[in-house]
């Protein structure tokens, strides 16, 4: 059984350009589930979207959030996942409650990934990915490809009560390290060899357990592994803003068909609630 819980772990490859991330998602996983009512579908496409978005925000050096968000007209609306640097996660999705399986994984595929990186102190850099009929992780590899030009492969699993991902890039060169051949005759021989991996095997067990099943005859640096955590930023002070933003003659409007303006956290499902009297301390 895995001791890696709800953590990510980083591994480099000594003699080679090729780095990697195992995560491992436990109890913030199943947070988040219970704060909804996600059917099987929706829960393993949820599952891998986070799993995707802690790799991804891994990968860079930053103070700040990565959000991936998918984005489409059809049954399957909206798909959010939230990373920071402290590696706090949220997400949620938006989906027709009345639509078939089938017909969601075919919407997935008419819709396109947002990518936005917020980094303290800069403006926001965001990147928009199509699908085109590519699941979320294989959009992802894309656009590793193309923005970032880097060769990544991604691998999830969904369990019943935990979820955990591989992640494995080829990184640019370190001069005078090996050939352009080499690089690539390894990184195909390392992505063939990680293509192995069962499902069972990357959720149960040890992360280095996993990497000597791999990559026995390679010589592989395993880093301290960090925790991830599920946090909602949620607040009455941010609901507040939100009333405010929605402005003064718009708030009573509302409070004229019902005594309260009930505001609900899409995150987390924590709700609040504000009366007349809230209204106008709020605007006073």
């Amino acid at each position: 059984m895995s001791h890696n819980k709800d953590s990510i772990q980083k591994f480099l490859f000594e003699q080679q350009d090729v780095r990697g991330e195992i995560v491992h998602l436990d109890d913030s996983f199943n947070t988040i589930m219970t704060q909804h009512q996600y059917p099987p579908y929706i829960r393993q496409i949820l599952g891998e979207t986070l799993l995707a978005t802690i790799m991804m925000a891994n990968t860079i050096k930053f103070e700040g959030q990565l959000t991936t968000q998918f984005q489409a007209d059809g049954a399957l609306k909206t798909i959010v996942a939230k990373c920071n640097h402290k590696n706090h996660i949220r997400g949620f999705v938006e989906w027709d409650e009345n639509a078939e399986p089938t017909t969601l994984a075919k919407n997935l595929g008419n819709g396109h990934l947002v990518i936005t990186i917020e980094t303290t102190g800069q403006k926001p850099y965001q990147s928009i990915v199509p699908i085109q009929q590519r699941s979320i992780t294989q959009a992802l590899e894309y656009y590793f490809a193309q923005a970032e030009q880097l060769s990544t492969r991604l691998w999830c699993a969904i369990g019943e009560t935990s979820i955990a991902g591989m992640l494995l890039q080829l990184i640019p060169s370190n001069e005078g390290s090996s050939t352009d051949l080499q690089r690539e005759l390894f990184w195909e021989q390392a992505t063939k060899l990680s293509e192995t991996i069962t499902d069972p095997e990357l959720l149960d067990l040890d992360n280095s357990e996993i990497l000597h099943r791999l990559f026995h005859e390679d010589d592989v640096r395993l880093f301290k592994q960090k925790n991830i955590s599920h946090k909602c930023t949620c607040s009455v002070e941010r609901m507040q803003n939100a009333l405010r933003m929605l402005g003064e003659e718009e708030a009573y409007t509302m409070l004229t068909t019902n005594h309260t303006i009930d505001i609900k956290c899409e995150y987390c499902s924590s709700a609040y609630s504000f009366d007349k009297n809230d209204v106008k301390d709020l605007f006073s």
